[in-house]
């Protein structure tokens, strides 16, 4: 049974014996003085409140949220411009690399449009969506990704990600590390 399941169960049995549906201990409630049932009723209360509480407190959604993240990685795809896609769950698997991300992108209504070349250590990516790389020159702006917020040093056809994992492609122009 689930917290939910077992909160209503809880007040549906406290409703059941105030009004007198219930016997607990040979006692119905049709023998407890009116001030008597109010006590019984606070103290049933208080005691359900916790465990409504436990299922709808922001700590405990959070948790159940990072589970299935456990299994997945994110992708963000920034495009330079204040305007960002995220694509929060998908499907991680043993062995996954970025470029196996980007294509699960791909897939679906809201997904992404992906030019690239190669495969494995000489896959390029060219385009996405409708921002192609820039050709040379100081300010020329092109696609470049990082995983968890380290630059990337190899190709995304072979970069393999870990559960977890948090892709951001950016489009903008190269700035390199001092």
């Amino acid at each position: 049974m689930n917290r939910w399941t077992l909160a209503v169960l809880f007040i549906s049995i406290r409703a059941r014996f105030l009004f007198g549906h219930l016997k607990v201990n040979n006692v119905s409630a049709t023998r407890l003085t009116p001030t008597g049932r109010q006590t019984l009723g606070m103290a049933c209360l208080m005691a359900a409140l916790p465990v409504v509480f436990w299922g709808i407190c922001p700590s405990s959604r959070h948790a159940q949220a990072d589970e299935p993240a456990a299994k997945s990685v994110r992708l963000v795809i920034d495009y330079g411009d204040g305007v960002e896609k995220h694509f929060t769950r998908l499907a991680w698997k043993p062995k996954m690399t970025v470029l196996d991300a980007v294509e699960q992108a791909t897939a679906g209504k809201h997904g992404i449009k992906v030019i690239y070349l190669g495969r494995g250590e000489t896959a390029f990516l060219i385009k996405i969506d409708d921002l192609r790389n820039e050709a040379g020159g100081r300010d020329s702006r092109s696609w470049l990704f990082s995983v968890n917020g380290k630059p990337a040093a190899k190709s995304f056809g072979i970069y393999e990600l870990k559960q977890g994992d948090r892709i951001l492609w950016k489009f903008g122009p190269y700035e390199p590390k001092p």
